[in-house]
């Protein structure tokens, strides 16, 4: 079997550190909800599954001095093989 799902997505995004290099300024985030785009694609064979997810995520407002406006995209792609026995 096949499937393929595309939607919203609630991600969680454990804190991460931006940098900009040639001032060392940085910016850190904090443990936060947010919401994105995610899509998958899962092929089905007998007892093993194969998964391939792609999901999005979406800053706005993080900036640095001197940057009128900045957006930041989070994107996590993730493939799974996998087998699953049933009891």
């Amino acid at each position: 079997s096949t499937r393929l799902g595309v939607g919203g997505a609630l991600s969680y995004v454990y804190n991460f550190k931006i940098v900009r290099q040639s001032t060392q300024e940085s910016i850190i985030e904090e443990n936060e909800l947010r919401t994105g785009w995610a899509i998958f694609l899962e092929f089905n064979w007998k007892w093993f599954s194969f998964k391939v997810e792609n999901s999005q995520t979406l800053y706005h407002g993080i900036k640095f001095e001197d940057i009128e406006s900045e957006r930041l995209k989070i994107e996590n792609n993730k493939a799974s093989l996998m087998f699953s026995y049933y009891l």
